[in-house]
């Protein structure tokens, strides 16, 4: 008797899961409870175990094709059919891009939010003052420093940026 999934939605989602997994499963890479879980639902649903053994004889079935060899000039004319004008001319699109790193976005956003670097900043705009007069004790150089890292950071990433994207405009005019 074949199961009915078309009926129980929650069951054409284990099946959708369940299909999802055959490839590993038969390919026993598939983790234990994972295997066992799908294992289990194999033993009731009709659907899914037909559809494993199709798989499989499918696999059975390009097991016993022949090996041929690729013709000696293959890679070559998969490269020649390649269209290499198109990817020249984006050439330039592909030179102005920055490493991930120097993207703005690839620093945390409280980072490079302009309210922690304000306060930051005043913070260390006052640390500095009291220390240079004596007011505040030696362990305020730490405050210093931390009030004054996120705007150090962002700088420093569009100063890098910068250079960046000048030696590759220089490169790309050679």
């Amino acid at each position: 008797m074949k199961n009915e999934n078309t009926r129980d939605p929650g069951r054409q989602d284990d099946c959708s899961r369940c299909r999802g997994q055959f490839q590993d499963y038969l390919d026993e890479t598939l983790p234990r409870k994972a295997s066992m879980e799908l294992f289990l639902h194999l033993r009731g649903c009709d659907s899914c175990r037909d559809e494993l053994e199709e798989m499989k004889g499918l696999f059975t079935m390009l097991g016993t094709l022949p090996q041929t060899e690729a013709p000696a000039d293959f890679d070559q004319r998969v490269l020649a059919s390649i269209p290499y004008a198109a990817y020249r001319e984006m050439e330039p699109l592909r030179r102005e891009r920055v490493p991930v790193l120097l993207e703005e976005e690839s620093l945390p956003a409280f980072v490079r939010a302009g309210a922690t670097r304000l306060v930051g900043g005043v913070a260390a705009v006052v640390c500095a003052v009291g220390l240079a007069a004596g007011s505040l004790p030696d362990a305020a150089a730490a405050v210093l420093v931390i009030g004054a890292l996120p705007e150090a950071v962002v700088q420093l990433q569009r100063f890098s940026r910068r250079l960046y994207v000048e030696a590759t405009q220089k490169s790309t005019q050679r």
